[in-house]
């Protein structure tokens, strides 16, 4: 779930071995991760300038140093007048499964982004984990990588979406999307993430299930995509406890 240069991702893998490990986390992974349009699409309007320098630096270390060239990611359209507006987002990072905000959001190893939860769900389901995208040969990174069940949620898209769409519309997209999962007493699941103020403005209620977006520490954002168990809520704190 983490984010690299295309290039240091590339010198972070060994040559002779089949599994890598993260640059960051270490966690273990043996595929090449593609590069992700809808994120190189966002930080080229959004940065216009530093990513003109960015790229002049890479394409002069490419001819100079890598004899390679990296991949020409063309810069996505949109209808959105302002790409800093909730719709350009919603335009950029929907779910290439259910086509709503994908909540949290996932990405394969082909770069598509779906709903964390998309893989229990829709046509990731139905085709073992295979990218919806017809004629893409993209997989879920977890079924990848022999990781089990649970994908890694991407944190930083996930906090792009969280500040630019507002907490009632990005829970909202949560039940609506892929990672709507529900209980085995077919109880909806809710989202919660770590800026939840409360049980006046979100009536969780204990024992109650939820899935863990938002969590933006390096541990936190682990959690990210999981189900867990309302424990208990502090109002001194604002917070609530929950078990995973």
């Amino acid at each position: 779930g983490h984010v690299f240069c295309f290039w240091c991702m590339h010198h972070s893998m060994d040559v002779l071995k089949t599994r890598h490990a993260c640059p960051l986390c270490r966690a273990p992974f043996r595929h090449f991760p593609a590069i992700c349009a809808p994120l190189h699409s966002y930080l080229t309007r959004k940065f216009p300038n530093e990513m003109k320098v960015r790229e002049e630096e890479t394409k002069k270390l490419e001819k100079e140093e890598y004899q390679a060239d990296s991949p020409v990611v063309a810069v996505m359209q949109s209808d959105a007048s302002d790409f800093h507006s909730s719709k350009f987002v919603l335009e950029a990072f929907k779910c290439v499964d259910c086509q709503l905000l994908a909540v949290p959001p996932t990405v394969l190893t082909c770069g598509h982004i779906v709903c964390c939860s998309s893989s229990k769900k829709g046509a990731l389901s139905i085709r073992r984990g295979k990218c919806p995208v017809e004629g893409c040969v993209g997989k879920r990174v977890a079924a990848e990588n022999d990781a089990g069940e649970r994908d890694p949620v991407c944190s930083l898209v996930d906090r792009i979406l969280q500040h630019h769409v507002n907490r009632e519309e990005y829970r909202e997209a949560g039940t609506r999307s892929c990672s709507g999962i529900s209980s085995k007493d077919d109880g909806a699941t809710k989202s919660a993430n770590d800026g939840t103020s409360g049980p006046a403005s979100s009536s969780f209620l204990s024992s109650e299930k939820v899935i863990l977006v938002g969590l933006s520490s390096d541990k936190g954002s682990r959690l990210n995509g999981r189900i867990a168990v309302v424990d208990s809520y502090c109002a001194a704190t604002s917070r609530y406890s929950v078990k995973i």
